[in-house]
């Protein structure tokens, strides 16, 4: 972090001299959906239901009735989250939007995947697509971020990140920001 930004509140580290500077982010005009409603944002969640329906029966494969359940849980930078039930069981979509590619390495992350595999270290990840980043896995229940107050949770995530470095896991690359 610059040192000279440090006690300020964010909006005025954007400042140069008197003047705002904010500057845009081009994006290509097929990676934008208007949105001037409720209407329009419950039409977006449709489509993208729609896309996550397609992949999961694809993937699986599945007819679209043994799917039920489909539920977004999460819409970020980098991907779309669906939860449904397939067979009874809790599951997992991921779909990659546009900008992933730009940010992330499928390869390499199908890498880690079968390097991690059978060790209970991730989920239960039952299909990877490399070319798309399309994930489907099993929903973990139960699961909630180590709570750095509580000195059992810390103790818990430090023995097990400790038994996670001594497997000696690795990879042909190196995570590298």
């Amino acid at each position: 972090p610059d040192r000279r930004c440090k006690g300020y509140f964010w909006e005025e580290t954007l400042y140069e001299g008197p003047k705002l500077s904010i500057g845009p982010r081009l994006v290509a005009a097929n990676g934008v959906t208007e949105i001037n409603s409720p209407s329009d944002l419950t039409e977006l969640n449709t489509r993208s239901a729609d896309l996550a329906l397609a992949e999961i029966c694809r993937l699986l494969p599945a007819a679209p009735e043994d799917i039920r359940e489909l539920t977004l849980l999460k819409r970020g930078m980098t991907n779309t989250t669906f939860r449904f039930l397939h067979e009874g069981q809790p599951c997992i979509v991921r779909i990659p939007t546009g900008q992933s590619s730009i940010r992330l390495c499928r390869r390499r992350e199908g890498q880690v995947y079968r390097a991690l595999e059978g060790r209970g270290i991730c989920e239960d990840v039952l299909c990877f697509e490399e070319a798309t980043g399309v994930k489907l896995s099993r929903f973990l229940k139960d699961v909630r971020p180590c709570d750095p107050q509580n000195h059992q949770d810390v103790a818990r995530c430090m023995t097990l990140l400790r038994s996670f470095h001594q497997a000696n896991i690795q990879t042909a690359h190196t995570f590298d920001l």
